[in-house]
C-alpha cells in the first residue's frame, strides 16, 4: 500500500479497526474520512513502469529493483 495519511486520523482509524478485530489494511482505510485514489494511468505519466511501487523485502528483491532501475527505453 503506497499512500500518504495524516498521523492522528490514521492512528485513530487503526486503533478502531483493531478494537473491532478487523486487521486488514482496508479495514483501517475504510475508517478514514477522506481518501483519494489516484488512477494508475495518472501515475504512469510520471512513472511509466510503476517502478516506485516495487515491493523490496529481501536481497533478491533489491537485486531485482536495481535491475529495473538501470536505464531503458520507455
Amino acid at each position: 500500500m503506497v499512500a500518504v495519511y495524516g498521523r492522528e486520523r490514521t492512528l485513530a482509524a487503526a486503533i478502531d479497526a483493531v478494537d473491532s478485530r478487523r486487521f486488514a489494511n482496508t479495514d483501517m482505510i475504510s475508517r478514514l474520512p477522506r481518501v483519494r485514489y489516484v488512477p494508475t494511468e495518472d501515475l504512469r505519466r510520471y512513472d511509466p513502469h510503476l517502478d516506485s511501487f516495487v515491493n523490496v523485502n529481501s536481497p533478491a528483491d533489491v537485486a531485482e529493483a536495481e535491475q529495473r532501475l538501470r536505464p531503458r527505453s520507455t
